[in-house]
């Protein structure tokens, strides 16, 4: 029996891709300005690409936290929860 590698971005889409995706539907299904979704959308290149660098969702998570990134998604989900009231 021959067992194949699995590719290292196989296994991040899985697990992170999917981590990343729901703080984006967070955002995308509550956001109706439009700068703010341009600015969503950028940021989200940058998350994925952050993704991509990762072994696992716990390294992502960590590297995540301690980035700027998860300053501006903090912004970025304060504006869209404000921009409903």
């Amino acid at each position: 029996m021959i067992i194949q590698k699995i590719p290292r971005s196989d296994i991040m889409d899985t697990y992170i891709k999917a981590t990343i995706d729901v703080r984006k539907n967070i955002i995308f299904k509550k956001c109706n300005n439009y700068k703010l979704m341009k600015i969503a959308a950028n940021l989200f290149e940058r998350i994925y690409k952050l993704g991509e660098q990762c072994r696992d969702v716990n390294e992502f998570e960590n590297k995540f936290l301690e980035s700027y990134l998860s300053e501006k998604y903090k912004y970025l989900f304060e504006k869209v929860e404000g921009d409903l009231e």
